[in-house]
């Protein structure tokens, strides 16, 4: 039954992996679309200093800038195209495939966040099968203390014997020699070197192992429910504040556009606020990523989900 309960942590071990990378591989996806729309940002700032260079309105410096701040976000872009296509491979790993010929479909939208309840029994934990194998060597360990300590008590057999037994040929058929005996007979040990003894105290160790590592087992799985809720309530506390500063970061990318065709402002203004919008687009889908990865980690450190 341990072995078995081994088998379903192995099993739930990869399933969490192949969930993270699978999350990962998502979050990617959502990144390239942020760069891209950055992309298509950055190449008509790029065409509007030309134009404006043209008419002596812009400087050289303007365009250089606009230039350098289009390659920037190319070159991500490239990166995490890059990145994608080795998570893509890990993902045909995982799953036994090869991963020439692997693909994922295009989801039309991001997973959403599952809601946690509010309250997670302590008796989620059971379904854990690291913590059902435990167990089980512990009650295999009791069940081996009482092998040992039946090793001292007396044999006993129930049949009747009649024969003989002598030293040596020349004795075979004295009377002497014969022995008989009905009804229960009594092997009792009187000396094996000590055998028996280290034999209980060994199977006394291995049932305090056994415990010891059941205790761990169980404090380790609480401490992983507790660190990914701990967690889960940062992250959404970062989300909101991630919220509002990409609000304000898109305010201030139109503003310094705007005053930018004005000529109120120089263009690298415009590039440092586009900078700023993009980094808080990327990390607020790098928050919302993380709250997924989570959520799953959590379900499986209660065993494969909260749901009894």
């Amino acid at each position: 039954q341990a072995s078995a309960d081994d088998l379903a942590a192995a099993r739930l071990s990869l399933s969490q992996q192949l969930t993270a990378t699978y999350l990962q591989l998502r979050n990617t996806e959502a990144q390239q679309a942020i760069l891209r729309d950055s992309i298509d940002d950055y190449q008509q700032a790029l065409r509007l200093t030309q134009d404006r260079f043209q008419g002596e309105i812009a400087s050289e410096l303007d365009v250089a800038r606009a230039r350098h701040q289009l390659a920037s976000a190319q070159a991500d872009l490239d990166a995490l195209q890059v990145h994608q296509a080795m998570l893509r491979h890990a993902l045909a790993e995982l799953v036994g495939a090869p991963a020439s010929g692997f693909s994922v479909g295009v989801m039309a939208q991001a997973p959403t966040l599952p809601q946690v309840p509010t309250d997670l029994p302590s008796a989620l934990l059971q379904q854990r099968p690291d913590i059902a194998a435990a167990e089980r060597r512990v009650f295999a360990a009791n069940a081996g203390i009482g092998v040992a300590r039946a090793a001292w008590f007396p044999q006993l057999s129930l049949t009747g014997l009649f024969g003989g037994q002598t030293s040596g040929s020349s004795a075979l058929l004295d009377a002497g020699n014969r022995y008989w005996a009905l009804g229960p007979l009594a092997a009792l040990p009187v000396f094996d070197g000590g055998r028996r003894k280290a034999a209980k105290a060994e199977a006394y160790a291995e049932f305090d192992a056994a415990s010891a590592q059941y205790r761990a087992t169980v404090l380790a799985a609480i401490r992983q429910v507790e660190d990914q809720l701990t967690l889960l309530r940062q992250l959404d506390a970062q989300r909101g504040h991630e919220d509002d500063a990409v609000q304000a970061a898109r305010r201030a990318e139109q503003i310094a556009r705007d005053r930018y065709a004005g000529g109120a402002v120089s263009y690298l203004d415009v590039v440092s606020a586009q900078t700023d919008a993009r980094q808080a687009q990327l990390g607020l889908q790098d928050i919302q990523s993380r709250q997924l990865q989570a959520s799953a980690a959590l379900m499986a450190a209660l065993g494969g989900g909260w749901a009894r």
